[in-house]
């Protein structure tokens, strides 16, 4: 029985996995394009940020806030967004991410081909 159950899990976790991979290839120039915007939008803010507390240099509450480069630490979302960008901009990351969905793929079609009640070990050796 725990056979039967670990079997489906792993199918449901393959099947899980396909979708959202064959989800993000479709969407991958949109989001490129989306991270790219906002990647800006962040450095825009921060260059304009920069410049006012340039001007401010007397306020000692700011001041603490700046790192060694003069600007203000990135905040997460930021960091967020140029780890993704940096992901989807990458030719080879995109070449590793199709080469996932044929793998997975394949083992799919290995996983549903063995869920058959009568025996199939057989065939597993065609794989």
């Amino acid at each position: 029985m725990s056979d039967k159950v670990s079997l489906f899990n792993i199918l449901l976790i393959v099947v899980l996995i396909f979708r959202c991979i064959d989800r993000l290839l479709q969407n991958w120039d949109p989001l490129k394009v989306y991270f790219k915007t906002q990647k800006e939008l962040h450095d825009a803010k921060r260059s304009k940020s920069s410049v006012e507390k340039k001007s401010q240099v007397g306020q000692k509450d700011q001041s603490a806030k700046l790192s060694a480069g003069g600007y203000m630490e990135p905040s997460y979302a930021k960091k967020k967004v140029e780890v993704i960008f940096g992901f989807v901009r990458s030719p080879t990351n995109k070449l590793y991410v199709m080469f996932l969905k044929y793998t997975i793929n394949v083992f799919d079609e290995t996983l549903t081909c063995l869920q058959y009640k009568e025996v199939k070990l057989q065939l597993l050796e065609q794989y």
